[in-house]
């Protein structure tokens, strides 16, 4: 066992992830995600530690994760882009992103999205509408059908409940 001061990055995910915490959402996939993320964080600062003989494509998706943390209301994203930012084809990116996150790259930036907007909507008192525009969904009716999806209710039936 050895212990090492954790990193910026370290802490923003810890951070988040307290915050699921407080939240009583763990068994969400964000959660699940952000737990990942951490791993990814902690071997990349350890050069050493290892999961499998596929060390590199988990970092370089590790990085694609950072990249889409940040970045996941962007219009632009698309596969093909994702996948060339870390020189992997296409099925190869998906296989590997699939791997790592246990959802697809669209699946993924979705429920970033879509807690994102949950969040607008609890903590910063938006309108639904206004929220799905803010985290880059071009259509109301796409954005409440996501929503209702994920969460089970339409976002306004979910923000009443919560």
């Amino acid at each position: 066992v050895s212990v090492a001061t954790a990193s910026d990055d370290e802490l923003k995910i810890l951070e988040h992830m307290l915050e699921q915490v407080v939240r009583g959402h763990t068994a969400t996939y964000l959660y699940e995600l952000l737990v990942r993320e951490l791993y990814y964080q902690i071997i990349n600062a350890h050069p050493g530690l290892s999961w499998s003989s596929n060390s590199g494509a988990h970092t370089q998706i590790a990085q694609v994760v950072a990249y889409l943390n940040a970045n996941f209301r962007r219009n632009d994203l698309t596969i093909p882009r994702l996948a060339a930012m870390v020189y992997m084809a296409v099925p190869t990116f998906y296989r590997h992103f699939k791997a790592a996150t246990t959802l697809s790259p669209l699946q993924y930036i979705k429920q970033l999205r879509l807690q994102e907007a949950k969040r607008l909507m609890l903590n910063e008192h938006m309108q639904a509408a206004t929220a799905g525009f803010q985290v880059g969904y071009i259509s109301e009716q796409h954005f409440s059908r996501d929503y209702k999806r994920f969460f089970g209710l339409h976002p306004l039936q979910d923000i009443a409940r919560t």
